[in-house]
């Protein structure tokens, strides 16, 4: 009979060094953000904290009892307001307790959260989360780690309410609360510092990057599809696959079902992979995770400077990690490069090319790109900026010179191939900023 949970089957091994990493922040109280590459098993290894009890005993063997994981998925909250946020981290929280067979924790935070919904105030449904962990933390003895899952995908929309509630919740049970976020890159990389200014304490440097190859995970992988399937692959093709997928998970997977579903004996791997679209989308997927200037550094062959490429295990000190995907940049796998950035009106989106990049955007850059892309050519005075940008705020008197030039660095990095010598967003000295396609 098959587990329930995909993630008991992993070994105890499994992602050693980022576990490690991960128990030695969450002992001191402090919270830490996991950033990788798209498909190395973020969410995979949230999946394997929370269900695999034998992970759990070796990273916490003298704690597990009184550890606690809620997992959040946020890209099933990307779009709502902010009180459908605090709902679902209500009720993730008391589905953790209730999987967990913590009958008498469930029923306490569950007549908590009945409560709160009655009132139909979101004051009141804030207020009572930090009851809820008040009652874990302080009084049943439990450590509480929340893993937001897929926070990238909210980032566009993250506003400062969410680390002001982070930060009450973590003031409230010291060192008995922790938040781990999953994320492409950095929360420092990504938003405005005054976002997370009141949780800053507690998660801005602490980042702990996905390495490239975990060679436990890709074991289990590949054995959980040979038993799948009751096919095998050789030695030959297992090294190989290896070499060529750098160990990247997702990429593995998708080369392993292609030989599996192979009739016929395969000749060159490496020419029969480049022909697959499942492999083509996995290699897609990380090209598309990269910002123009990453990616350009990459076809300039320009990367040995480039720090996020380096972290996140994509190019080392002789080149690229990955052979398939450096094959597929020098056949030209990903011309959309060229592609120019529109914005389309009638479904509220920036794309380049097919690719929507609003969804990467900030709602202070969303709304900058997005009138410049409305107005080429025209010269845009700061004062117009942060009437444009923070319009929604009760007022804008403590709007910054120093926090439009963030937003502007921020937005520069997110479409320029070089921000260093912006070609589109361009500064009009003594005049304003000027957007050029």
């Amino acid at each position: 009979m098959e587990p329930k949970y995909f993630e008991t089957l992993y070994s105890a091994d499994t992602r050693q060094t980022e576990l490690s990493k991960i128990v030695s922040f969450v002992r001191e109280g402090s919270s830490c953000q996991l950033v990788g590459l798209p498909g190395v098993g973020r969410s995979t290894l949230f999946g394997v904290l929370v269900h695999n009890r034998e992970v759990r005993l070796k990273h916490f063997p003298k704690h597990h009892d009184i550890v606690h994981f809620v997992l959040v998925n946020f890209s099933e909250v990307k779009k709502r307001p902010f009180s459908d946020v605090v709902k679902f981290l209500f009720l993730c929280l008391g589905t953790s307790l209730r999987e967990r067979a913590m009958q008498e924790e469930y029923e306490y935070i569950d007549g908590l959260f009945k409560k709160a919904l009655a009132y139909n105030d979101e004051l009141v449904l804030s207020q009572d989360l930090k009851n809820a962990i008040d009652y874990l933390a302080i009084e049943k003895k439990l450590t509480i780690i929340f893993l937001f899952d897929r926070f990238d995908e909210y980032v566009p929309q993250v506003s400062d309410e969410l680390f002001t509630l982070l930060r009450s919740l973590r003031d409230r049970a010291k060192y008995r609360f922790s938040v781990i976020f999953s994320l492409a890159r950095p929360l420092e990389m990504t938003i405005e510092p005054q976002l997370m200014h009141d949780f800053s304490d507690f998660i801005s440097g602490h980042v702990i990057y996905l390495s490239l190859f975990d060679a436990p995970s890709v074991e289990f992988r590949i054995s959980y599809l040979e038993k799948l399937t009751g096919k095998k692959i050789t030695q030959e093709q297992r090294k190989e696959i290896l070499r060529l997928t750098g160990g990247h998970l997702r990429l593995v997977k998708v080369c392993v079902e292609a030989i599996m579903a192979e009739p016929e004996p395969i000749g060159q791997l490496e020419e029969f992979f480049q022909s697959k679209s499942t492999v083509q989308a996995a290699l897609k997927s990380i090209w598309q995770g990269l910002t123009p200037e990453e990616q350009a550094d990459l076809v300039d062959r320009q990367f040995a400077t480039n720090e996020y490429l380096r972290h996140v295990g994509l190019v080392t000190e002789t080149g690229l990690a990955i052979p398939l995907f450096a094959q597929a940049l020098e056949q030209g796998l990903f011309k959309e490069n060229e592609a120019k950035l529109v914005y389309d009106e009638t479904s509220n989106v920036i794309k380049k090319g097919e690719t929507v990049i609003s969804d990467g955007l900030t709602k202070a850059e969303f709304r900058l790109l997005r009138y410049l892309l409305q107005h080429p050519g025209e010269v845009v005075e700061r004062e117009t900026i942060i009437h444009i940008v923070w319009q929604e705020d009760k007022t804008t008197e403590g709007v910054t010179e120093q926090a439009v030039d963030q937003l502007l660095f921020r937005l520069r990095h997110k479409i320029e191939a070089e921000p260093t010598q912006p070609k589109h967003l361009q500064t009009i000295k003594g005049r304003g900023v000027k957007y050029t396609p």
